[in-house]
Order: structure tokens, then sequence, then C-alpha cells
């Protein structure tokens, strides 16, 4: 990731409200057009061929960390069914909203709570996860305090996986962003911190 971009991000990081409390408001804000303006094809197929191959069946336990509006705890609801469980967990209100919409819709072993990562894993029991999966929001958390959440939620023989941002996959983000932000400096206020891997 080129050096001005990264700067640009910093600046933003900066003169936006710090911490989980901005991430979550601006993800309340921007639930409504989610999936229709941000989470592009590339990054669904991704997710969608990511998941096909984690091996699931129906009858495991799922937890989906920061589910977001629900894409990921969809494609794991489906492959579950009818004996399995989905919980996912999210911080911002706005986006279970959404998530609780595609639920009333296709979700019939799906369960939505508003949590942040740390929190939803900390109130569960150990050894009682078949697959613990987090979809692009990983770098939202600590990665540390969560992986060792993970191993002790997570069954003997169980799956963790993670879809993380990384310099190639936010190489689109800054083929879009960054020239609107050289033409108009002044939208860096708009944007919310964001962490870099």
């Amino acid at each position: 990731m080129n050096s001005l971009f990264r700067a640009l991000f910093k600046l933003a990081g900066g003169l936006s409200r710090a911490g989980e409390n901005a991430y979550r408001q601006d993800y309340d804000l921007r639930a409504g057009t989610y999936d229709s303006v941000e989470t592009r094809p590339p990054l669904k197929k991704i997710t969608a061929e990511f998941i096909s191959e984690l091996g699931l069946r129906p009858g495991m336990i799922c937890l989906d960390l920061g589910c977001g509006t629900g894409y990921s705890s969809l494609l794991l609801d489906q492959a579950v069914r009818p004996s399995g469980l989905v919980e996912g967990c999210d911080n911002s209100e706005g986006m279970l909203r959404e998530a609780a919409k595609l639920r009333r819709e296709a979700l019939p072993v799906t369960r939505f709570a508003r949590a942040g990562m740390l929190e939803f894993l900390g109130g569960r029991p150990d050894n009682s996860a078949d697959l613990i999966g987090s979809f692009w929001s990983a770098e939202y958390s600590p990665l540390d305090k969560v992986l060792g959440r993970i191993y002790r939620v997570l069954r003997k023989g169980g799956t963790a996986a993670m879809l993380i941002n990384t310099h190639e996959s936010l190489a689109e983000l800054q083929k879009t962003v960054l020239p609107v932000l050289l033409r108009h400096p002044g939208y860096i206020k708009c944007f919310p911190p964001i962490n870099f891997p």
C-alpha cells in the first residue's frame, strides 16, 4: 500500500472519533446500503468459496464473529440445516437490524446478538462450537485475545476460520478511495478510523 494512502487514512483515523464507538456508529449509519454498495460481488464470492471449503455439515454449531448484515451467517445456516445452529454477533445495531431482516426471510437456524467478539466469546461455554468464523471483521478486535477465547470455546477437532483484510484485499479500496480523497480532501473527516493489519 503506498505511503500517501496510509498517511491519508492515518489522518482520517485521527480526525474521527477513536475506538470501538466510532466503528459501531459508522456501521450503524451504513447498514442499510452496506450489502449493495460496500460488499462487492468479488468479496461475496471469496466468502462463499471459503465457507464452502470448510467441511460444514448438518448439526454443527457455528459462531460468526462480526457477522454484520448476516451474509456469512446465511452461508453457514444453509450448510448446517436442519439440526445445526448458527450464532452471530456484531457491535452494530444497524447491521444487526439488517441481519434480522435476512433471518426472517431465510435463516431458520440462526440467532444474532449485539456484542463485541470478546464479550460474545466470553459468555460461551468451553468446548461448545464446531466452527468459529470471522469473515472480514477480525481486525476490529485484538486478535491475540480473540484467538485465546476461540481456543477455549472451540471443540476438539473444531475449525477456526478467518478472512482478514490484507494489503492485497485492500487494493480495490485503495483504487476507489484514493482518487476521491485527492480530489476532495475535506471528505477525509467523514471516514471512520481504519485498522490496517
